[in-house]
Order: C-alpha cells, then sequence, then structure tokens
C-alpha cells in the first residue's frame, strides 16, 4: 500500500514539478496557516509576504500569472 506522502511524492516526480511542496503529517502547519483546501497555493515574495493564497488546484498557467503578478506587480 501506498501512503499519501509516497503519493504525492510520485506525482511530483511524474509531472516534473520543482517546485517547494509541504506535506504535514502533524497538521499543525495547516492549522497555523488556516488552510481550508487542499491542494493549496501560497505565494511569498522576495521579502518572505504572503502575497497571494489560492485555495484549490489551479493550473500551471494559473500560477505561473499569479507568480508574474508579484514579482511584476502593477502599478
Amino acid at each position: 500500500r501506498v501512503d499519501r506522502r509516497q503519493r504525492q511524492m510520485c506525482i511530483r516526480a511524474d509531472n516534473g514539478y520543482i517546485f517547494p511542496s509541504l506535506f504535514d503529517e502533524t497538521g499543525k502547519t495547516y492549522a497555523e496557516y488556516e488552510i481550508e483546501e487542499y491542494p493549496s497555493s501560497f505565494i511569498i515574495d522576495r521579502n518572505g509576504h504572503l502575497k497571494a493564497y489560492i485555495k484549490g488546484a489551479i493550473s500551471k498557467e494559473e500560477l505561473k500569472q499569479n507568480i508574474e503578478n508579484v514579482l511584476n506587480p502593477k502599478k
């Protein structure tokens, strides 16, 4: 039987994902960040500030657009 962590690692490897990912076995981090849905995406700026919290799955293009918006905000 493959556990959830192994499944997540296989999905990441199969899809070539290279971004950081958290697997919270205790639920502590999920509670601290008030994660309401899985998967969730957090986009953090160069200064370590949370700029976007996206609940649920999003496409690669949506993720890229959100990152671009954080890196190059419209003035």
